[in-house]
């Protein structure tokens, strides 16, 4: 298992509590996600429910435009140092959530529908356009891990870990009626599936693997559940029937977004309430179209960026320190001013 030695330590007696669904595409992680923190809530537990990339910041923007287009012409970038930015992309719109998380109001437990292992996706596709690096998976595995540190430790992601796999059934893109991404391809979920294992190799005792369709379709969304619902038991982050009352279930919302991290942007409110309503009906093309709006919102009218958390604002810093390129790839993408107040929101 791979061990933090970051040693970071937030001022809190609380220990997060998180699970975190992992998978290719295509295998009902969002369907999976929705009956299992339900069930939660059911079991009197408020449930906060977290989905990444998380496409309607800034950052999160330009994730979408790299998983789509791949960088930006104007952007030259090393061959070498391209599977590294991407990565860190990645790392950094996490890291704009979890400061957002850790300003909110804690909640008993957290579900993330993908999380730092979602990088398996796009190693996968790094090794499928490079095939002379496939000796190279398990550094950039490592490497992943280590983007990924800060996030990691304060949640305890490590600790419960669900990847939902496909078993002796070929993949197929189902999502034909909207854009997808590069990484929709039978090749490079195949090669993904691959780098899902190193990964679990890496967490141990923490990763389940559950099969959501066989060579015989589907399986049933309850018996799924049931089994996604005794792991979390046998890692000891929920007890069956702990509470009487029916807890909440909360999304991460733009306007904690703005609070926390974008102060004084201003997104209306109509298109906040149509961002959450998408992801509560795990509607990904409307999903996908409102969080480009809320994203153009907050890149024209933000002035000022505030890390809330001095600890993740140092880590942070310490990473673009190696990459100044993604600054770079920030102006081009969302223009010098907001390049700007992102570099200085890190003095």
């Amino acid at each position: 298992m791979t061990k933090l030695v970051i040693g970071w330590h937030i001022s809190s007696l609380f220990r997060y509590k998180t699970v975190d669904f992992e998978g290719g595409d295509q295998v009902g992680k969002g369907d999976a996600v929705k009956q299992f923190s339900n069930e939660l809530s059911l079991l009197g537990l408020d449930t906060f429910v977290i989905s990444f990339p998380y496409y309607a910041t800034p950052v999160g923007s330009v994730v979408r435009k790299i998983l789509t287009e791949g960088f930006p012409k104007s952007v030259r970038v090393k061959p070498e140092r391209e599977i590294d930015l991407k990565m860190l992309l990645f790392a950094i719109n996490r890291l704009e959530i979890l400061n957002c998380i850790l300003s909110c109001k804690k909640c008993d437990i957290y579900t993330l529908d993908r999380g730092p292992f979602s990088n398996a996706l796009t190693i996968g596709y790094h090794l499928f356009t490079n095939p002379q690096e496939s000796n190279q998976r398990e550094k950039l595995v490592l490497k992943a891990l280590g983007f990924d540190s800060f996030f990691r430790e304060i949640l305890n992601v490590d600790e419960c870990v669900i990847c939902l796999k496909h078993q002796d059934t070929a993949w197929v893109k189902s999502r034909n009626e909207d854009r997808g991404d590069l990484y929709e391809r039978e090749e490079i979920q195949e090669i993904s599936n691959g780098i899902y294992d190193i990964f679990e190799k890496e967490i141990c005792e923490g990763w389940r693997n559950v099969v959501t369709k066989d060579r015989d379709g589907w399986r049933n969304r309850e018996d799924i559940k049931r089994e996604c619902l005794e792991f979390v038991s046998e890692r000891g982050l929920i007890k069956p029937n702990s509470k009487e009352e029916v807890g909440e279930l909360l999304y991460l919302g733009i306007q904690e977004v703005i609070d926390f991290l974008y102060n004084d942007s201003e997104v209306e409110s109509d298109l906040q309430e149509a961002w959450l309503r998408s992801l509560r009906e795990n509607d990904k093309k409307e999903m996908y179209r409102v969080s480009e709006l809320v994203s153009t919102a907050l890149v024209s009218t933000t002035e000022r960026l505030q890390w809330s958390n001095m600890e993740l604002k140092r880590y942070l810093s310490s990473l673009l320190e190696s990459y100044p390129e993604i600054f770079v790839i920030l102006e081009r993408t969302l223009g010098k001013s907001f390049r700007n107040i992102f570099e200085k929101s890190l003095n």
